[in-house]
């Protein structure tokens, strides 16, 4: 399976999506991406291209259209500092600080390593500010 390619199970319900690694999709995720998917492919017959995300010519949106995309509608939207990447990041980062499991966040990520991963983890300044106002003082 080629990067973004996006195979479906019916009988288990279940979708794998391929890039630096294969992820699993059950539930509404499913759902919502094989209602994409049925969408795509009345949109575009024939296409035979399997990518997740496919130009007005039928072929394969590069990572570069994604993210000019991506900046174009946060600019029209009056959002500044949006891009595929701050994406990504915001994504990985509420993983962590929802609890998930530090080592699936990376393989989510595509990390190889989890100290690329721990950089969503670092405090913010608002942790900092409620980790000191929370220190214990003598009186």
């Amino acid at each position: 399976m080629a990067n973004g390619q996006i195979k479906c199970d019916e009988q288990a319900k279940n979708m794998r999506l391929s890039g630096q690694i294969e992820m699993r999709f059950t539930g509404q995720i499913h759902a919502n991406t094989q209602e994409w998917l049925d969408e795509r492919r009345q949109k575009f017959p024939g296409s035979g291209d399997e990518a997740f995300f496919l130009s007005n010519r039928c072929s394969r949106l590069s990572v570069d259209s994604i993210d000019h995309a991506i900046r174009s509608l946060a600019q029209s939207a009056n959002i500044e500092g949006v891009s595929a990447h701050t994406l990504r990041h915001t994504c990985l980062t509420n993983l962590v600080r929802n609890g998930v499991d530090v080592v699936l966040v990376a393989q989510v990520g595509g990390h190889k390593k989890l100290e690329t991963t721990m950089r969503y983890s670092l405090p913010t300044h608002a942790d900092q500010a409620e980790a000191l106002e929370n220190l214990p003082v003598d009186s």
